[in-house]
């Protein structure tokens, strides 16, 4: 086993499957309704994906993950806040996003393990849901038609952001060729 698996390992016993006791469970259904990622599903798929889901609690100022880390899953925020920021030259953090209860986080890593391009890190005490892509892996295998729909939402949550992106970048482009030459 080399060092990223060891560490990924070890992070993973930090999880526990989600509290289900009292309305907890209609708590997290209710989180899980508001994630794109799982749009359309059906009350008895989510059933389903909250079976694989991992909870975990971080204290404030506590890291997620790094910038830099290889990507493991993404994070749905049930209760408390997360904060994304990346590191400048300068040594300081700049605020990307702040991540409240209902959103979520990090979810390309569902599709390759790269490595992450910002930090994510609690900004209060903080209840997360983890899935992971053993766990989407796990899911196709065991429930291609619910795996496939997971990852359709993936894959069309991934083109509009790029599409976002490319949105932005052309007005971009716009501005800087609107400024005169020499100004």
């Amino acid at each position: 086993m080399d060092a990223k698996q060891a560490g990924t390992d070890a992070e993973a016993t930090l999880w526990t499957p989600p509290r289900m006791e009292g309305d907890a469970g209609s708590d997290v259904l209710a989180a899980l309704e508001q994630v794109p990622l799982f749009d359309q599903l059906s009350g008895r798929e989510l059933k389903k994906i909250l079976r694989i889901l991992h909870e975990r609690t971080y204290q404030p100022s506590e890291v997620v993950f790094r910038e830099g880390d290889p990507g493991a899953g993404m994070y749905i925020v049930r209760k408390g806040k997360v904060n994304i920021v990346i590191r400048r030259p300068d040594g300081s953090e700049q605020l990307l996003a702040p991540i409240s209860e209902r959103q979520f986080f990090g979810e390309m890593a569902l599709l390759e393990s790269a490595a992450r391009s910002a930090s994510a890190v609690a900004a209060e005490k903080s209840e997360l849901l983890g899935f992971f892509q053993a766990d989407l892996e796990s899911l196709i295998e065991r429930d291609s038609r619910l795996g496939s729909k997971v990852v359709w939402n993936l894959a069309r949550l991934m083109a509009s952001r790029l599409r976002g992106m490319n949105d932005v970048l052309r007005q971009q482009r716009q501005a800087e060729a609107a400024v005169p030459e020499g100004t």
